[in-house]
C-alpha cells in the first residue's frame, strides 16, 4: 500500500492543505557534516497555478509541514528559489524546503559568560548552556524539544571577535 502524504503550507493565515495540488514529496536527511549543522531538505511539486502564485507572491518565509500517514514527516520552510516548468501554461513549480536547522547557521555576535550552568537543563532553561545558545541565536524556547544533560560546567565563555 502506498503511503498517504499530506502537504500543508502557511501563507500567512495558518496552515492549509495543498495536497491535491502537489505531488512527488521527497525528503533528504543528512546524518553527518564534520560536526557542523546539517540541513535536511524536502521537495515536492505544485501543479495548480493558484497555489503556485501563492508561493511566488507570498511571504519570504512560508512554513511547510509534510505528513506521511498522518504523522509529521518533515517540518520546515520553503526556500524562495522556485523552479518552474512552463508550457502553454504552468506544468509544475518545484518547491524546495529546508528544516529549522538552517537557523543554526546564524553567527552569534556577542560575548558570553556563564558560570555553573548545566549543559542542557530542561527544568531551568535560564541556567542551560544549550538553551541560552539557541535563544541567543534567535530560537524561541517554545520551539525547543531537548533532552536533559545533567552535567554542570563551572565556567563557559565566548569572546566576541573585534
Amino acid at each position: 500500500m502506498a503511503a498517504d502524504f499530506t502537504v500543508l503550507a502557511d501563507f500567512g493565515a495558518g496552515f492549509v492543505d495543498i495536497s491535491e495540488h502537489s505531488a512527488g514529496a521527497k525528503r533528504f536527511r543528512r546524518i553527518h557534516n564534520d560536526l557542523r549543522p546539517t540541513i535536511n531538505t524536502a521537495t515536492f511539486t505544485v501543479h495548480d497555478i493558484t497555489v503556485a502564485n501563492q508561493f511566488l507572491t507570498g511571504p519570504t518565509t512560508i512554513p511547510i509541514k509534510i505528513q506521511k500517514d498522518g504523522a509529521d514527516w518533515f517540518l520546515g520552510q520553503a526556500r524562495p528559489n522556485y523552479e518552474s516548468v512552463m508550457l502553454a501554461s504552468l506544468a509544475e513549480l518545484r518547491i524546495e524546503c529546508v528544516d529549522d536547522s538552517v537557523e543554526l547557521q546564524r553567527t552569534i555576535d556577542d560575548s558570553l559568560e556563564w558560570r555553573n550552568y548545566k549543559v542542557c537543563d530542561t527544568v531551568t532553561p535560564a541556567a542551560s548552556i544549550v538553551h541560552q545558545l539557541l535563544v541567543t541565536a534567535g530560537f524561541a524556547l517554545g520551539d525547543m524539544s531537548l533532552t536533559m544533560i545533567d552535567v554542570t560546567i563551572s565556567w563557559y565563555t565566548v569572546a566576541q571577535e573585534e
